[in-house]
C-alpha cells in the first residue's frame, strides 16, 4: 500500500508496517488515550501503540506500508461503514483519522466456535482504514432476509447491520470428515 499525504495529512499505521516514506515526514506514536489503547491491546487484539506520519510540508510526500504476514490490502471507507466489525488483527493504517474502537459481545455459541471470539471489534471514524486480508477477497452485499454461510476463520470483516451467529454444519459424520469442522459462520 502507498500513500500520497498531502500538505497537513496523517496516516496512522501497526507499528513494523513501514516499508518505505519520504524524509520529510515526521514520526511519532499514537496510543489514542490509555483506556482506548488498552481496550484495543487487551480486548480487541491489536496493537497498543500506532505509529504516526504527518506530512509538515507544503508539497506532497509518500508512504509506504505492508501487512506483516501474507495478505492483501483492503480499503475501507469509515465515513460510510462507521460501525463495522473486523476481525482481531485485521487493522493495518488508517488515514486522516484516529479510529476509535468499541466492543459488543457476540452470543455465547457464536464466541465459542465463530472465528471471532467473544468480543467483536466495531471501528468508528471517517477516514479510510486499511484491513490486512489473507486470501480471496469477497465482498458481498446481503439482501434484505438473504443469508450467507461461511466458514468462520475467513470472516474478516462485517457492516453493523449485519446479525453474526454459528450454525451447526451437520451430523458428526459431516462434522468429523466433512473438512468444515463444527460450524459455520451465520451472517444475515
Amino acid at each position: 500500500l502507498e500513500v500520497n499525504l498531502n500538505p497537513g495529512e496523517f496516516a496512522l499505521a501497526e507499528p513494523g508496517t513501514m516499508v518505505h516514506r519520504g524524509e520529510n515526514l515526521t514520526t511519532g506514536l499514537s496510543t489514542g488515550g490509555c483506556a482506548d489503547s488498552c481496550g484495543r491491546c487487551c480486548i480487541a487484539g491489536e496493537s497498543f501503540i500506532r505509529v504516526k506520519y504527518t506530512n509538515p510540508t507544503a508539497s506532497p510526500e509518500v508512504v509506504g506500508f505492508t501487512p506483516n504476514y501474507p495478505a492483501k490490502v483492503f480499503p475501507v471507507d469509515l465515513a460510510r461503514y462507521s460501525g463495522i466489525t473486523i476481525k482481531s488483527g485485521a487493522f493495518l493504517a488508517c488515514l486522516n483519522d484516529k479510529p476509535k474502537f468499541s466492543y459488543r459481545f457476540a452470543r455465547p455459541a457464536a464466541g465459542c466456535v465463530g472465528g471471532q471470539g467473544f468480543i467483536l471489534n466495531q471501528v468508528h471514524g471517517s477516514g479510510v482504514m486499511f484491513l490486512n486480508v489473507s486470501g480471496t477477497v469477497l465482498q458481498k452485499f446481503l439482501a434484505p432476509g438473504e443469508v450467507m454461510l461461511a466458514d468462520g476463520n475467513s470472516v474478516v470483516a462485517f457492516e453493523r447491520t449485519v446479525t453474526y451467529d454459528v450454525r451447526f454444519v451437520g451430523n458428526c459424520l459431516m462434522c468429523c470428515c466433512g473438512g468444515e469442522g463444527l460450524t459455520n459462520t451465520v451472517l444475515r
